[in-house]
This record gives C-alpha cells, sequence and structure tokens, in this order.
C-alpha cells in the first residue's frame, strides 16, 4: 500500500531544483524551468557502484549553445514503465545536443541495468526523448541540480533495485 501513496505523490510532483524524489513503481516526475532562450544536452554521464548495485546517469544540460547554463535545468519529464521495462526522459526546448544516439548507446554499455538506449529528436518542436529499454524493472530517484560558478545544470538518474529500499537485497 506505501508504494501506491508513494506512486501518486511522484504522479503530480514537480521538482524543484536539488529536490529528489524516489519512485518505486510506475510513475511520472517532471521538473526544470522553461524560457525563451532555451536548452541543450551537452553530456551524458554513467557512473557505477558494483558493490551496491546502484548506478547514476546525470545529464548535463547547458544553453541554447551548448555552454554552460546557470540555474535551473530546462523543463524534463521522467517516466518510468516497470511492466514493459521503458524509462523515457524528454527534454523540452532542446536546440542543440553534443550527444546523438550512437554516443548515447556507448555512454550507457556498461551500465547494469539497460540493456539498449534511443534518442529520438524533434527539431521541430525542440524536443529531445530518450527512451532506456531495461533488463530488469527498477526503482529510480531524479534530482535536479542548479547550475552554479563553473558547473552547468543536471539531471541526475538514479537507477537501482527496488530491494535496496527495503533492505532485502540478493547477494
Amino acid at each position: 500500500m506505501k508504494s501506491k501513496f508513494v506512486f501518486a505523490i511522484a504522479i503530480f510532483m514537480s521538482l524543484t531544483s536539488s529536490a529528489s524524489v524516489i519512485l518505486r513503481t510506475q510513475g511520472a516526475i517532471h521538473g526544470g524551468q522553461a524560457r525563451q532562450r532555451g536548452f541543450s544536452l551537452k553530456d551524458v554521464r554513467l557512473e557505477l557502484s558494483p558493490k551496491s548495485h546502484f548506478e547514476r546517469i546525470s545529464f548535463e544540460i547547458g544553453d541554447q549553445a551548448l555552454k554552460q547554463n546557470m540555474g535551473s535545468p530546462g523543463y524534463f519529464h521522467v517516466e518510468n514503465n516497470p511492466k514493459s521495462k521503458i524509462i523515457t526522459i524528454s527534454f523540452t526546448q532542446t536546440l542543440g545536443s553534443a550527444i546523438d544516439a550512437k554516443n548515447l548507446k556507448q555512454k550507457l554499455e556498461k551500465s547494469y541495468f539497460i540493456k539498449n538506449a534511443e534518442m529520438l529528436v524533434d527539431t521541430r518542436a525542440h524536443l529531445t526523448k530518450l527512451i532506456l529499454h531495461l533488463m530488469q524493472p527498477v526503482s529510480l530517484r531524479v534530482t535536479p541540480i542548479d547550475g552554479r560558478a563553473n558547473k552547468s545544470s543536471l539531471v541526475k538518474l538514479d537507477l537501482f533495485e527496488d530491494s535496496i529500499l527495503s533492505g532485502n537485497r540478493k547477494k
């Protein structure tokens, strides 16, 4: 019953910078901020934690010219669908990207959870959609980070087995 409550909160939750929400079941989270100038996808980084079977994907958000983005990341929408084993990440107002579909696959190929990754770009609608096909259903945490000083804004996506939250992890 608890996971249904978390699901209900996450479905309607809009994240502010540095706030994070965990999705243990199917649901969606959105956050970031719309701006007239637009945004870009500068980089995607994968960090692995072999012992805990946890991984973090960081999406670095740039300005319209692929330079550092100060303040909130652009508007994003993350959806977790455990039944189909798919996570969809949509970035609106994306006017450019330093990453293409081939780069995305290479950057995520060592993932514990991701079997395949797709990148769809709609230049007319200024939308970049990333589709992560998973090997197994996962829980996820989404955290937007404001850009400051010499660091661009980020959207961090943490993937982990649901058993990590309950303490019943398989060994």
